[in-house]
């Protein structure tokens, strides 16, 4: 059951599972369907699939463990299910040290880097996408290096460092298969890697706040104008301080 529900969260097998549905719908809709369905049973199936991941490592399962965890970490991610992505996954790492699985470990390290990032607990994401680059580096897998990059792009773009996400991507670039669906994705990243949408609403609240400003201090309401504006430049200076702890 999980192995084949987990088909349905890697892109190229999703795709290749729905076109073998007996079914007339169209092929997008398959997937979304099965996508669905994935979803639907890992979340009937979650408790069980939890204990059963801690009995297997207990009993000193620890390549299937490895194996699980990478099996869990898309219908984690999906559900937004931090604790439970981030628990397995340490002792997934566990398990592959224990075993000396070096691909599962970089492989875990990743997806531990993921699961830090979108909690955005960026130093420790940092931290363990170097861990897992520098043992894929080391195994020769060059398709993996370019994944980890490519992660390391998405955390320095969440954190507006445009350049250094930039700089990740076209890593990545170099290393991924370029019709594979992440190169894809970065291609696109690289066409415009500055969210224009962000920009466009920050110039809005900085325009209005401007406008609020001056229309106080036209009122003659001084107090309520200084208190806005060292409101606003205490915010500011906040954000830059954040932004140059980033660039450490």
């Amino acid at each position: 059951g999980a192995n084949y529900c987990a088909n349905a969260f890697d892109p190229v097998r999703c795709r290749q599972v729905a076109a073998e549905w007996n079914s007339e719908a169209a092929q997008e809709e398959r997937e979304r369907a099965f996508w669905q369905l994935a979803l639907n049973w890992f979340e009937v199936e979650r408790t069980q699939l939890l204990t059963a991941f801690g009995w297997g490592y207990d009993q000193k399962k620890y390549e299937r463990v490895v194996s699980f965890a990478g099996n869990l970490f898309s219908f984690f991610q999906a559900r937004s299910y931090w604790q439970d992505w981030e628990t397995t996954h340490l002792q997934a790492l566990a398990a592959a040290r224990i075993s000396e699985n070096k691909a599962g470990e970089g492989h875990t390290l990743n997806n531990l880097g993921l699961v830090y990032n979108s909690q955005g607990r960026w130093e420790e994401a940092i931290a363990h996408y170097q861990q897992s680059l520098e043992i894929k580096r080391t195994l020769g897998d060059r398709h993996g290096e370019g994944q980890t990059l490519g992660n390391l792009g998405y955390l320095y773009s969440a954190r507006a460092q445009y350049a250094k996400a930039i700089e990740y991507w076209q890593a990545a670039q170099t290393k991924l298969h370029p019709d594979s669906p992440e190169a894809q994705q970065i291609a696109q990243k690289l066409k415009n890697p500055y969210p224009t949408r962000q920009i466009l609403a920050e110039g809005l609240i900085i325009a209005i706040v401007l406008i609020f400003i001056g229309f106080n201090l036209l009122r003659g309401h001084w107090l309520i104008a200084a208190l806005t504006l060292l409101a606003w430049a205490s915010l500011i200076t906040y954000r830059l301080w954040k932004l140059r702890r980033g660039n450490r």
